[in-house]
């Protein structure tokens, strides 16, 4: 799953085309989502570990697996490319899955610290 075939993203992009075209021409930018980029590498690096944190560690190849069946049910609960997810996760190997599971469906994470209240985190999630 990649998010390649969809739609452009809703939010404005802040780098000027002109500066995108020189990055690509000096081999600096890939035009490539992060979940296309991570693919690439859970590809390559299949096994190596990928994410460990003090419970346990992920290769790159069940972190993909996990991510991939994240974003399958985020999808199955209606979340598409350009929506804001709202994520209160502690630092961990599954804030990443989460993260790439966001990033596949071409949607935007919005991380907020643990330990805040409901109130704040409908308060950013309103914008």
């Amino acid at each position: 799953m990649t998010t390649t075939d969809q739609p452009p993203s809703l939010f404005t992009d802040l780098v000027p085309h002109r500066v995108r075209r020189g990055w690509a021409a000096r081999g600096l930018y890939r035009d490539l989502d992060l979940f296309t980029l991570f693919e690439t590498q859970a590809d390559r690096l299949g096994p190596t570990t990928a994410v460990v944190d003090a419970e346990g560690a992920l290769s790159f190849r069940e972190l993909h697996a996990a991510a991939l069946r994240l974003a399958g049910g985020l999808a199955a609960l209606g979340v598409s490319r350009g929506e804001v997810v709202g994520v209160q996760l502690p630092n961990s190997r599954w804030s990443c899955v989460v993260e790439l599971a966001v990033a596949a469906l071409g949607a935007v994470l919005l991380p907020f610290p643990p330990g805040r209240g409901g109130r704040e985190a409908a308060a950013l999630l309103a914008g």
